[in-house]
């Protein structure tokens, strides 16, 4: 691997609003193909086609799509955190902030979009399982809830303060 390829190809979930506009169009443009048409059936050409870059753009800066489907998954994780997160600002209050956040996750669980469902049945099953278990998804999370303020607003004061 080169030094600028090496440079464009982040390995942390901060890396990946680190991402320029290009980078960042293909990557989705990978999580829509990969949710659309599952992994096997998607090729670099596709995505490329679907980011309006060249093939060689997305071989460059991301080398294989093995490799893409880790940055699809962040994308993924990002989108449905924020989608929750809207939900829990709507909420009037604790109880309410559970079941909206609930509700909200179980709705986009079960659409089609969900690239989890697609990746679950193909051979980048285990990037979704090492994605799912690993410290970046955790701390990912955790950056959700203390960005949407999930703790203050779900649990009443003296159960988060420790």
């Amino acid at each position: 691997m080169t030094g600028e390829r090496a440079q464009q190809q982040p390995q942390r979930r901060a890396d990946l609003a680190a991402l320029d506009a290009r980078s960042r169009r293909i990557v989705e443009a990978a999580r829509d193909c990969f949710a659309e048409m599952g992994f096997e059936e998607t090729t670099m050409v596709r995505i490329a086609e679907h980011a309006g870059v060249g093939v060689a753009t997305v071989y460059r800066r991301f080398g294989t799509k093995s490799a893409l489907v880790r940055y699809a998954l962040m994308a993924e994780s990002q989108r449905v955190g924020i989608i929750v997160a809207e939900a829990v600002q709507r909420s009037a209050g604790p109880v309410s902030a559970l079941a909206e956040m609930f509700s909200a996750f179980v709705s986009e669980a079960k659409a089609p979009r969900l690239l989890t469902g697609s990746l679950r049945v193909s051979s980048a099953a285990g990037e979704l399982t090492r994605f799912l278990t690993g410290d970046e998804f955790i701390e990912q999370g955790r950056a959700l809830v203390a960005a949407a303020d999930l703790s203050s607003r779900c649990f009443p004061t003296g159960l988060n303060s420790r």
